[in-house]
């Protein structure tokens, strides 16, 4: 029968992960409709309504956008019969995107796996193990640890925690764009292939197979969603260099035991070409908008030839320290403080100085390394180039959050040793209060973040002082929709709805999407009659619309984003029907 502190050891994981996630749900999930529609979500989702409506897509490489979020989304929708983009709301498209946000927080989970430790590399070390709780660690022989897990399970609960409540990765999961889509496959693609090609070679070749071919079907999603892939790749591939290098007695064992069982060298080259082949095949098909449009494939390719100077040269140009001061500094507005990422900065550091391979164990080393190293790369990469968006470094985080949960167990273990070696009382006692000391500021950081998150989502979702909301769309925009609908009914279908005369309409590509075929856009005004149900002019077009306009109309401001003022005009007569029936309504009530 199970020991009551081996039960514990399986239970508490396994109920803190289950809050976790509801936590993290909770976040994603809750109101998704409460911020309006960014420049960027509505063009993502004009272009989903044009494929939803049975006009394909073809993949623009100056777009620098892949199609996964399009297909993704669109099948998901279509299964639940929506079939235009006026059948969409926006919880229709962004449920999608708090989905993948509800993976990448999952991604950690993937580290975490029962396997024997080789007796021939490390002969002794003590674990974080059941058994070790109640004096802080004991010395075991490695005969006696298979099925102990190779990386301790409360530094992934760590990192699904610090996923869970993250500011950046809560917001941007609402927000229908790539980034989520993309950072949770890439990063869930490294451990499943480091699962397929580094296990031992006892394991199961078609257990080792399933996780190659995962790995290759994530990796392709990551590729097919932003040409930013390569430095993901570029980053993970520096963890991997790193952990070669650091770890290279190992290393050697390891190809010493390929040569002496060349079978096994084999099949580990054969998981990689099968990780290659599924990896290249999925991309291709997706690029290809899966065999209508062959040209995509190549057009993938020459993206990157434009690369530099959109790396470079770019409206989004930034100085190379603005992503440290926007994401690891503390955010005020009015009287509330928001906490972002300092405290993850804080684990990684950490993770680096305290960290060290003497309170890592077995596969901890190696997979510490690599969070270390490819999280710290990239952050340098994205940061020395001069495009910068907030919404970039979703993909940075992953790693970092795995560092920083590994970084907790390192402390955890040392202070569990110190414990151990206590020759008094006091300094047992001692020891223990800073566990528990150590537990409570974790959940300190977990609650403060969530509450950040809640707060940056919601309430101050789209105030222009929330450094999440890049040029964000203001609430005046809603009323677009809001308005045109009131006078809708009253104008015939077969008839031009509204005309839009600004060059700043992204937006309004969603609030008008009821009308889709019956707006007219245009940064120019055209000779002839101006006259619809519904005008909305900029700074620019005002003075060259207000004249020729014969109708008699209802005006009023709309804060399109910070700095970018439009004006609405409602044709009088049916605003006055709108309100005639209105009225009457509340009467009859």
């Amino acid at each position: 029968m199970m020991s009551s502190s081996k039960t514990l050891f399986i239970a508490i994981p396994l109920v803190l992960l289950a809050v976790f996630f509801g936590i993290a749900g909770w976040l994603r999930f809750t109101d998704l409709s409460g911020k309006p529609m960014h420049a960027d979500e509505s063009e993502q989702s004009y272009t989903l309504g044009k494929l939803l409506q049975g006009d394909g897509y073809r993949y623009n490489p100056k777009e620098h956008h892949g199609p996964t979020l399009y297909y993704i989304t669109a099948t998901v929708n279509t299964l639940a019969g929506k079939r235009s983009l006026a059948d969409l709301s926006e919880r229709n498209v962004r449920g999608v995107t708090a989905v993948f946000g509800m993976l990448l927080v999952a991604v950690p989970l993937l580290w975490w796996r029962r396997r024997s430790v080789t007796p021939a590399i490390n002969k002794q070390e003590r674990l974080l193990t059941p058994d070790s709780f109640p004096t802080g660690g004991v010395s075991v022989n490695l005969k006696r640890t298979a099925g102990i897990a190779s990386i301790s399970p409360y530094a992934i609960l760590m990192a699904v925690a610090l996923g869970a409540t993250s500011p950046v990765a809560v917001y941007y999961a609402r927000y229908f764009v790539q980034e989520s889509i993309f950072a949770a496959c890439f990063w869930a693609a490294i451990p499943l292939l480091w699962q397929a090609l580094s296990a031992p070679d006892s394991s199961s070749l078609l257990r080792r197979g399933i996780c190659a071919v995962l790995a290759g079907v994530a990796f392709a999603l990551a590729v097919a969603s932003k040409e930013t892939w390569v430095l993901m790749a570029a980053a993970a591939g520096a963890g991997g260099i790193a952990v070669v290098l650091l770890n290279w007695k190992t290393f050697v064992v390891r190809w010493t035991s390929l040569q002496a069982n060349p079978r096994a060298g084999l099949s580990t080259l054969g998981l990689f070409l099968v990780f290659a082949f599924v990896a290249a095949f999925v991309a291709a098909a997706f690029f290809s908008s899966f065999g209508k449009n062959p040209g995509g494939i190549w057009d993938s390719v020459t993206t990157y030839f434009s690369y530099k100077d959109k790396a470079f040269d770019d409206p989004h140009v930034k100085a190379f320290g603005w992503y440290s001061n926007a994401l690891f500094t503390s955010l005020k507005i009015g009287k509330m403080s928001f906490v972002f990422e300092e405290a993850l900065l804080f684990n990684f550091a950490r993770a680096i100085l305290i960290g060290i391979n003497s309170l890592w164990r077995g596969e901890e080393r190696g997979v510490a390394t690599v969070a270390r190293v490819s999280g710290g790369s990239l952050f340098l990469l994205y940061s020395l180039i001069s495009y910068k968006t907030p919404w970039l470094m979703l993909g940075v985080l992953p790693p970092l959050w795995l560092a920083a949960g590994l970084g907790f167990v390192a402390v955890l273990r040392y202070l569990l040793q110190y414990a151990e070696r206590a020759k008094n009382r006091l300094r047992l006692r001692l020891a223990q209060v800073a566990v528990v000391a150590l537990c409570a500021m974790s959940v300190l950081l977990v609650w403060s973040r969530g509450q950040s998150a809640k707060f940056l989502s919601g309430r101050f979702s789209a105030d222009e002082r929330n450094r999440l909301a890049y040029v964000h769309t203001t609430s005046d925009t809603k009323n677009v929709e809001v308005q045109a609908a009131r006078i809708a009914r009253f104008v015939a279908p077969d008839v031009l709805f509204a005309r839009v005369h600004s060059g700043e309409y992204a937006q309004l590509l969603w609030y008008l999407r009821a009308y889709e075929g019956r707006v007219w856009f245009s940064r120019t005004v055209p000779p002839g009659d101006l006259d619809a149900p519904v005008i909305i002019t900029d700074g620019n077009t005002e003075a060259l619309v207000a004249p020729r306009l014969k109708a008699k109309y209802v005006e009023e401001p709309i804060v399109l984003r910070p700095g970018v003022l439009l004006r609405l005009r409602l044709r009088e007569d049916l605003l006055n029907k709108a309100m005639d029936e209105e009225n009457a309504a509340l009467k009859d009530k």
